[in-house]
């Protein structure tokens, strides 16, 4: 038997079991794969000592219980009818057994359980003064795993729980025993846990990503069970509980596929905050903020999510020693409150707030020409009308293999009056206003329109966007009609796509996505995007998704949505996008090229292959911190063809400059095998 001294050596470590219990009904059809459990009673003694007695022993005294005799028989057998579904196997049991040992010395004695004459295992029970047996406790234990399911288990007849107590006598209340059961090749697995770390007071929400995942799951941290969210078949949320100690929890399951896979969950003491400094800064951002305290503590690179927040806005923390932190202060302002996080989920407000101040040396391009003239005004005129020829000369000399695009107004050609369009029902939302379908000279159309709650910002942002649309023009570009630029109905009318988005159709189960299917998509979408990155100036797109690719009814592939578009390939530093799609270099406000387009193409390409949301279950700004800082990317599935998941690999690359040119990826794709494209 191992002792105390062996199971706590060295580092101390916890069992996380997720636990699958669904209570049996009879009346209600088990699922293919679940738990059911049954209860066990004993009765026939009397209490001898109150649940005041019993406190000293850390127990309580049941109302109904029995003793074997003093030799360790029991002949009391119980026995139950199979409750499982037809055709599922039992892989697993668990008891939980209410009861303690009547021991005169401080030895551990185990109690053995069988089953229809099989071993399920042992378990030791607390050893109590034989004055007062009726002082229980609960203790649980698990069998292992048999993934071909148990082999002297009656399917559909009686089974036999036998109890045989170590030579002393034992005295039980209740146990409640679960059987766990599914069809063969459907045990659930963990595949990664986030986040990986939570403070000792519990209530961290620790998503769990795996595969056959069912409702009713519970987890278990150590000796407490806690009831976890069941999402889908592959993501489960488990709140920790409280702990005592700090302490790495090996987090596993008993009921998954392979023992390989073994994640940990740090409990951590949260630190003591005393002051930031500086407490100001420009409203830009970029100013480096230390956060002075006691007791901060550095995690591995693998689980760090150490982070500050300015308000709303959050930004990586670095640990710098013991008693300091620093985080650089994002684009913000007015007077915000400042916090501190481990795991970017639960916050500790810092004493004090950071204002932001207008960065008055900060010039934009109307106060560059505001100077100019009054240098003229004071005998500079020709130095201005120099720089000026300089910069058109530069404009307009057309770079080397690039298309040019037309000069930046709306012609009339593209004036649409409002009441000449038909407006019916909202089809979606862009990144400037809400989308609608309507009629405009007896074809539908798409009209975007900017929300009254937004007119003055939206409208700017829309007609940077209808005046970069008319310039396009492509096959896989979607196709511009126009705008009203009359306010307050302002709006930008589109070809209308009736199979909407790609992201939509991925989510759609009926819809059907073969090789060819695959092929054709990653391709078209890829044409877009080459025909954007080959203009004169180039466009960066900065917000590509699946929803923004519209599909026609021959499913033809478009890249829509230009609100966040941006001409010049020059870099850029101004933060843009969605997270889950966005080039970590975006996300940490760092400058970038045309390669953070190719980073978005890499997880949409990962969409068509999964079908799955990128980084499902997490928020945003964990999102942000973990692609930011920790080099996160979404799992490519096994079943993926390996010249295809390089490739996506080679999008998504960390450097941008390692990230190959979109040209070189749409050959790529055209000398690929369409069968290689197969996803099983």
């Amino acid at each position: 038997m191992k002792s105390k001294s062996a199971v706590f050596s060295g580092r101390l470590s916890l069992f996380v079991v997720l636990l699958f219990i669904i209570q049996y009904s009879t009346s209600v059809p088990l699922p293919l794969t679940g738990v059911t459990s049954l209860d066990f009673e004993w009765l026939g003694a009397t209490p001898t000592c109150s649940n005041g007695a019993c406190s000293k022993f850390n127990s309580t005294s049941p109302e109904s219980y029995a003793c074997s005799d003093f030799r360790g028989s029991w002949e009391e057998v119980k026995s139950f009818q199979d409750p499982l579904p037809y055709q599922t196997l039992a892989v697993g049991f668990r008891l939980e057994i209410t009861g303690n040992m009547q021991c005169k010395d401080t030895k551990e004695y185990s109690t053995y359980f069988l089953l229809s004459d099989e071993y399920l295992g042992d378990v030791s029970l607390t050893c109590q003064n034989p004055s007062c047996d009726s002082c229980m406790t609960t203790v649980t234990f698990s069998s292992r795993i048999v993934p071909s399911g148990w082999r002297l288990y009656n399917y559909r007849g009686v089974n036999n729980l036998r109890i045989i107590p170590a030579s002393t006598t034992i005295c039980i209340s209740k146990i409640r025993f679960y059987i766990l059961y599914t069809l063969d090749g459907l045990l659930p697995y963990i595949k990664s846990a986030t986040p990986q770390l939570g403070p000792l007071s519990g209530n961290t929400t620790v998503t769990v990503r795996g595969q056959n995942f069912f409702a009713g799951i519970i987890c278990l941290f150590g000796n407490k069970t806690v009831p976890a969210q069941y999402v889908d078949n592959t993501m489960i949320k488990c709140l920790s509980p409280p702990h005592k100690s700090i302490m790495d929890v090996s987090v596993q399951t008993s009921f998954q596929k392979s023992p390989k896979s073994t994640l940990r969950f740090h409990y951590y003491n949260e630190p003591i905050l005393h002051s930031f400094s500086p407490q100001t800064g420009s409203d830009d951002g970029n100013e480096v903020i230390a956060i002075e305290g006691e007791s901060f503590t550095s995690f591995s690179s693998d689980i760090n999510l150490m982070s500050c927040m300015f308000g709303d806005n959050i930004s990586p923390a670095t640990f710098i020693n013991s008693s300091r932190v620093e985080c650089v202060a994002p684009p913000g302002s007015g007077n915000v409150t400042v916090m501190f996080s481990y795991n970017a989920q639960q916050w500790q407000e810092v004493p004090g707030y950071f204002v932001y101040t207008k960065n008055t040396h900060k010039k934009g391009l109307l106060d560059k020409y505001q100077e100019y003239i009054l240098f003229g005004s004071c005998g500079g005129i020709f130095v201005a009308l120099v720089i000026a020829v300089y910069f058109w000369n530069k404009k307009s000399t057309p770079q080397e293999g690039y298309m040019p695009i037309p000069e930046a107004h709306i012609s009339k050609q593209y004036q649409i009056a409002f009441s000449d369009l038909k407006v019916f029902d909202r089809i979606g939302r862009g990144s400037a206003g809400d989308v609608y379908k309507g009629l405009w000279q007896g074809r539908d159309v798409a009209v975007k329109m900017v929300p009254a709650s937004n007119l003055k910002l939206g409208t700017e942002q829309m007609i940077k966007e209808a005046v970069l649309m008319k310039a396009l023009n492509h096959p896989n570009v979607l196709e511009f009609f126009g705008a009203c630029t009359v306010p307050p109905n302002f709006c930008i009318v589109t070809a209308y796509m009736p199979l909407g988005s790609l992201y939509k159709l991925l989510h759609t189960p009926s819809v059907e996505f073969t090789p060819q299917l695959i092929h054709k998509v990653c391709v078209e979408t890829t044409c877009g995007l080459n025909y954007l990155h080959h203009l004169n100036p180039p466009v960066i797109h900065r917000d590509l998704k699946s929803h923004n690719l519209l599909v026609d009814s021959d499913w033809t592939v478009k890249v829509c949505d230009f609100g966040l578009a941006r001409t010049g390939a020059e870099n850029t530093m101004t933060a843009c996008g969605t997270p889950c799609w966005t080039a970590p270099e975006v996300l940490r406000r760092q400058r970038y090229t045309l390669k953070a387009d190719i980073y978005s193409l890499g997880i949409v390409f990962w969409e068509i292959v999964t079908r799955e949301d990128p980084y499902k279950g997490m928020d945003p700004f964990q999102v942000v911190l973990a692609v930011g800082t920790r080099g996160l990317r979404p799992p490519i599935p096994p079943t993926c063809d390996s010249e295809l998941s390089h490739l996506i690999k080679e999008l998504w690359q960390e450097d941008p400059k390692a990230r190959p040119n979109v040209d070189i990826i749409l050959k790529r794709l055209q000398k690929m095998q369409i069968p290689e494209l197969v996803i099983n």
